[in-house]
């Protein structure tokens, strides 16, 4: 049985103990606030690959969405939460369908969708963001990544948010590095466990 549990629970994480369960990931929980001139700074930094470009969500046929969904998180949860592809695919409508289309980006190269950083409102005032490459074997995976996160920010501070989670795993590997490059900000660490 899979389960989440924040570490700063201490009720929680003594259930998690004792009924043996254990950490599979780390969700860093970062909540970077957009509007900041440290996040705005980190954001207009960022380059893309020269080859790269980097639009919203809405250039890409709706049509084609769920399925960019499925193939990101199918990649991103292999290695150590296996994933039921046809499962998934019945759900896909519904978990990309409420992706914000102009706040959320993609990093375009000859034509093909390199990474994705999916925006979704959680309510009026909180925004939270899932970026990663496409493909596991992404090249310049990392500021192909930082370069939709950063896009997705830069439409958020312009909305004027500031409340954004940036949903990810620490085993991540494009997305983490990216996050240990962005200034200092609060955060809501998540356990993802497993219970025997």
């Amino acid at each position: 049985m899979a389960s989440k549990v924040r570490p700063d629970d201490p009720a929680g994480v003594a259930l998690l103990r004792r009924v043996g369960g254990r950490v599979i990931q780390t969700c860093p929980g970062l909540r970077p606030d957009p509007c900041t001139a440290e996040v705005i700074a980190w954001c207009e930094a960022v380059r893309p690959p020269g080859d790269v470009v980097v639009r919203p969500l809405s250039d890409i046929a709706p049509e084609a969405r769920p399925q960019l969904w499925v193939e990101q998180y199918v990649w991103v949860h292999q290695r150590w939460a296996a994933v039921d592809r046809g499962g998934l695919e019945s759900l896909a409508e519904l978990m990309a369908g409420p992706a914000d289309p102009t706040a959320s980006s993609v990093a375009l190269r000859a034509g093909v969708v390199e990474a994705i950083g999916w925006t979704f409102a959680e309510d009026d005032a909180t925004y939270g963001i899932v970026a990663e490459t496409a493909r596991r074997d992404t090249a310049d995976g990392a500021a192909l990544v930082a370069s939709v996160l950063s896009r997705c920010l830069l439409r958020l501070a312009e909305q004027r948010c500031h409340v954004v989670e940036i949903d990810g795993h620490d085993g991540d590997p494009h997305l983490a590095p990216v996050l240990a490059t962005m200034p200092p900000c609060a955060a809501a660490p998540l356990w993802l466990v497993t219970v025997a």
